[in-house]
């Protein structure tokens, strides 16, 4: 469940580092969240920043998507998706929280 993916959960993935071959990345799979923002990020805006609401989850979760600004367009604002991703601990001027690093995008809902 998307309730689930806490600054707890991010960590306990981490110690089951270093992955590769051998020792895949766990990988998450999530139904019809709800993009409730999103904006272009990096040099050129090549990547994709989702901030995504799920109907059974509580809050928002950011969803980073490298590479894939070119979905800008086709990710509206109240667009549902099916996301695969996994997880990323994210720290930022002194704020820690949990990140999702979109792996694979279904915008065909």
């Amino acid at each position: 469940e998307f309730s689930e993916i806490t600054r707890k959960l991010a960590e306990e993935v981490s110690l089951l580092e270093p992955f590769g071959q051998g020792n895949p990345e766990p990988r998450f799979l999530t139904r019809d969240l709800e993009i409730v923002d999103r904006k272009l990020v990096g040099r050129d805006s090549q990547h994709l920043k989702l901030w995504l609401k799920s109907p059974n989850g509580p809050g928002i979760v950011e969803a980073i998507a490298f590479s894939e600004g070119k979905l800008f367009s086709r990710l509206a604002l109240g667009k549902k998706i099916d996301l695969v991703y996994s997880l990323e601990q994210n720290n930022w001027n002194g704020n820690r929280g949990v990140q999702l690093r979109a792996v694979e995008i279904d915008y065909s809902n």
